[in-house]
């Protein structure tokens, strides 16, 4: 007796489920089996009479909108907004191993273009570390001065 119960409370649950199951968009075969073709046009969303199934429905999802960005806002995105360089100056205080050191575990920068901005700046008195994003330069510049770094942040004119 409670096995039948069981057996009969899963099987309508499995219908249930099956009946709000969603398919990504409507096939031909379901248009040509009595399914109204102003349905699959229409932009809401509409529940379809599955074929095949034990009395179940399919929700048909309405077609993506394209929405035009606002045309007086600036961009915002990757590459939007204003750019700076950060410089490196010659001092005599630390090594050249733990300036090139500093500037791979900090500005992110690889080996050898560490070593050759450590160089330009020990040879010519300054050089370029990168170029970045505000936020991304400030946070760069504070890492670099806390470890014993000359540094300053510019704005980039380019």
């Amino acid at each position: 007796m409670f096995g039948q119960q069981l057996l009969r409370g899963l099987v309508l649950l499995l219908l249930s489920v099956q009946a709000f199951a969603w398919t990504p968009q409507a096939t031909p075969r379901m248009a040509g089996r009595g399914m109204a073709k102003a349905a699959f046009g229409s932009p809401s969303v509409r529940m379809m009479a599955k074929t095949g199934g034990a009395g179940g429905a399919t929700i048909i999802k309405p077609p993506a909108r394209q929405l035009a960005p606002p045309k007086n806002e600036q961009k915002t995105g990757p590459g939007g907004g204003a750019k700076y360089k950060l410089l490196l100056f010659n001092d005599p205080m630390n090594t050249k191993e733990y300036v090139a050191r500093i500037l791979m575990t900090k500005c992110g920068l690889n080996e050898g273009s560490a070593f050759q901005c450590m160089m330009q700046a020990h040879q010519s008195g300054m050089g370029l570390i990168g170029i970045w994003m505000r936020e991304v330069a400030e946070m760069h510049t504070k890492q670099c001065q806390e470890a014993g770094l000359s540094v300053e942040m510019v704005p980039n004119d380019d």
